[in-house]
């Protein structure tokens, strides 16, 4: 405790980001995101909708940047991304000023699961989105898919042994269980557009606290 007495941290709270945040929220009709059908972006945007107790559209993309294309393009629309998301900060920083970031949920995927087309034997290669890839087990290799759902399309058509992806996937497409590795907790982000914000975000203002030698200080 006494090595860290000198240390001057800052907390920065943003007030008029966060009533811009409620009143997009409260704009946003659609919610683009992740497909095909069977992903985890899907329920979590049907979840979100449930949250906040009222009807919307979910449309689904090849890969979250078309998704996010299509928020922009749409009014009231708004991007649904998963905070595993390899891409995450570029998508973000590629639609800074377009894009920005009005709420966040917890929520449990889909199960994740290795599964495999009936008969086949002890998968090598396995189609995966990049985000789980670090279930594969060692001597594995991986072929590359946009999505959960897109990975279990690949492997029910041949283009891989099994593939990483949601029980709702390998149920939609004939696979069958491999590996449970059950539902993961996860964060998804909800990204509206900063033309449906009223006031816009983009100058909040900030409330500073130093923490110096044991002593608060407001600015």
């Amino acid at each position: 405790m006494g090595s860290t007495c000198g240390r001057r941290n800052r907390r920065v709270a943003d007030k008029s980001g966060a009533h811009a945040s409620g009143s997009a929220l409260r704009q946003v009709t659609s919610l683009h995101t992740l497909g095909p059908e069977g992903t985890n972006c899907a329920l979590a945007a049907r979840r979100w909708f449930e949250g906040q107790g009222r009807d919307g559209e979910v449309v689904l993309y090849r890969t979250l940047e078309d998704a996010a294309r299509g928020a922009l393009a749409t009014v009231g629309g708004a991007l649904l991304a998963a905070a595993a998301y390899p891409e995450l900060n570029t998508l973000i920083y590629s639609h800074l000023d377009r894009l920005f970031v009005a709420d966040s949920m917890v929520m449990a995927t889909h199960r994740m699961v290795l599964a495999r087309r009936p008969g086949t034997g002890r998968p090598v290669n396995v189609a995966s989105h990049p985000a789980p890839v670090a279930l594969l087990d060692d001597g594995m290799t991986v072929t590359l898919a946009p999505s959960n759902s897109q990975a279990a399309i690949d492997c029910a058509s041949g283009l891989a042994d099994a593939c990483i992806t949601t029980d709702a996937a390998m149920e939609l497409h004939g696979l069958e269980l491999v590996r449970d590795f059950r539902p993961v907790a996860m964060a998804f982000t909800v990204h509206v557009r900063t033309a449906d914000a009223a006031p816009l975000p983009a100058r909040p203002s900030v409330a500073v606290t130093h923490y110096d030698h044991g002593q608060i200080r407001h600015v």
